[in-house]
């Protein structure tokens, strides 16, 4: 089946998948993509894909690789099962998709979309899996892709006839970390209307594309290689204690997902080039101050307003000796909550390109910032503080807004609308990639959230002197290489810190220099965590059973997590 879309109206739902809308959206929620990368060399594993390759009659064949697209297929479906068993994998179903048919750079397995379509539909109608289909909805112009999980069945044969277990699942090594993207090219999406009609609506989509090798890339994958391995040999975990999480998003987390990979766009190796990957930047600010390296509590440090700091170097001017704040207001003299809207206004009206056809970057900036005010609308820890009465009475505030930073940054207002955004992105990822490498090379693990860092706490002095560092090397070459001028000092850096030992001072009930050397844990609250690290020291990986636990209390009751922390 070509077509894996269907029409669906707003608030109707098809009643062959399920019945309630609701429920609907938040099964389809409840996913991450099917990773390619995902197999086993392990013979009990591989002796699995080739039994159920046999059972839904899918013959040995060497063109098709059966067996390496059944064992991926089967190995993701089991990980994702024993992080978090109420969790879909997302799947492209149609043969047509562009995003299926990838380099050969990005799928070192070879996985093919008609032989991954037959162990699919194979291990569907033997009921190894339950899908819920995709679909398009016409009105609001967007849809979810199909779902899949493994059912019991599947689990039940892996585990008792063929003793398999999750630690058994791997990750292949050669999997590409320097990924560069397409510009957003359009594509069509098929569907079919109430009558089975077959149409079509286009979408803006940026794709994976293969590339040439030189000194700059290989170099490059050879740092985060470096950066990965310091990342898989370091004790990573979260500090539960009496912490609720009032989201009203589940919150997934898979302990086992540090795999950081370098990402460009734009068909070139000059804009963007962010680090993305690891499962602490999917961790709201909450969680984060959780995180525990090697038995240690952890302290983030983030630059402020550095692509406003970028922007003004491009022009050979410096934010401070000109007395401005990035976004206008400062956190701590904000008195009408605006400086979140105009933080993202900013960001909005630097990183669209009018050049593109689309609109004046004004219109353009302001919808963006108000379809981001509405969906945030619906969370409970909002981002957007209520400055409005309604959306009408906000699409004013936002125009004013945005006539006061082109007031206020009167001198780098001409680069709005030029999409001078994703280049500043390549120039903050080349701070990022300074910071990484010196601290990998004294072997300091650090976690990279794009514009800020994490580490132990004990190591927080030596990463903002990096930081610093890095900071003024890399806008020096930005404002002699766009204004003529080095005249970046450290005296410009401007930078926050946050750190769950000023907010927890429960935490402080004990010796934490102890928790790693102690044979006979202080408390009961170091007690599993002495026995994870116990188990991390011997075998290098945290139980999944621990990824299960947490995602299945989700991080919302004191009671419930005292028991698992």
């Amino acid at each position: 089946m070509n077509i894996e879309y269907e029409y669906v109206e707003d608030g109707e739902t098809r009643t062959r998948d399920i019945e309630i809308a609701d429920t609907y959206e938040n099964e389809y929620l409840k996913s991450r993509a099917l990773d390619f990368h995902k197999t086993s060399t392990e013979p009990e594993f591989i002796r699995a894909a080739n039994f159920l390759c046999e059972q839904i009659g899918y013959s040995e064949s060497r063109e098709d690789g059966n067996v390496t697209h059944m064992l991926t297929l089967v190995s993701d479906l089991y990980h994702c099962y024993c992080g978090y068993r109420e969790r879909y994998l997302r799947v492209r179903m149609s043969k047509n998709d562009p995003k299926r048919n990838l380099a050969d750079r990005y799928n070192r397995l070879g996985i093919k979309p008609y032989p991954l379509n037959k162990c699919l539909r194979g291990l569907l109608r033997l009921r190894y899996i339950e899908r819920q289909k995709g679909y398009f909805n016409l009105v609001s112009k967007d849809g979810y892709l199909t779902r899949i999980r493994a059912t019991e069945k599947l689990v039940r044969l892996l585990e008792d006839v063929f003793s398999v277990n999750v630690d058994m699942v791997t990750t292949c090594p050669q999997q590409e970390l320097i990924l560069r993207r397409t510009a957003p090219l359009d594509r069509k999406i098929t569907y079919k209307d109430k009558s089975s009609i077959v149409k079509e609506f286009v979408i803006k989509v940026k794709y994976l594309e293969d590339y040439r090798d030189d000194e700059h890339t290989m170099r490059w994958r050879d740092k985060l290689n470096q950066y990965n391995e310091l990342l898989a040999n370091t004790y990573i975990d979260i500090d539960q204690w009496c912490f609720s999480y009032d989201e009203d998003k589940e919150i997934v987390i898979d302990l086992s997902d540090r795999t950081v990979r370098r990402s460009f766009s734009h068909s070139a190796f000059t804009k963007n080039g962010m680090f993305y990957g690891g499962f602490w930047q999917k961790l709201p600010e909450e969680i984060r101050d959780r995180i525990i390296i090697d038995g240690r509590h952890v302290v983030e440090v983030d630059f402020s307003g550095i692509m406003v700091h970028i922007i003004y170097a491009m022009k050979g001017l410096k934010l401070k000796e000109l007395n401005r704040n990035p976004y206008i207001y400062a956190k701590d003299n904000d008195p009408d909550n605006k400086r979140e809207y105009i933080k993202k206004l900013m960001n909005a009206a630097l990183n669209i390109d009018e050049s593109d056809g689309n609109g004046p970057y004004a219109q353009r900036s302001v919808m963006a910032v108000l379809d981001a005010v509405k969906k945030d609308a619906t969370r409970i820890n909002k981002r957007f503080p209520v400055i409005y009465s309604d959306y009408s009475d906000l699409m004013k505030k936002l125009w004013k807004m945005l006539r006061e930073i082109k007031s206020y940054h009167s001198d780098v207002a001409g680069m709005f609308g030029t999409g001078t955004g994703i280049r500043t992105l390549f120039y903050d990822s080349q701070i990022a990639y300074k910071v990484i490498n010196v601290m990998t090379n004294r072997r300091i693990p650090v976690l990279c959230i794009h514009d800020s860092f994490i580490c132990a706490e004990q190591h927080v002095e030596l990463l903002k002197e990096q930081m610093s560092k890095a900071f003024v090397v890399v806008l020096n070459q930005v404002s002699y290489k766009c204004a003529g001028t080095r005249n970046v000092t450290l005296e410009d850096v401007a930078m926050t810190q946050s750190s769950l030992m000023r907010k927890l001072p429960l935490s402080r009930t004990a010796p934490r220099a102890k928790l790693i050397s102690t044979p006979k844990p202080v408390t009961q609250r170091y007690s599993t965590k002495h026995q994870r690290l116990s188990s991390w020291l011997s075998t290098k990986r945290i139980p999944i059973n621990i990824t299960f636990r947490i995602n299945k209390h989700g991080i919302v009751s004191n009671n419930a997590l005292s028991t698992v922390s």
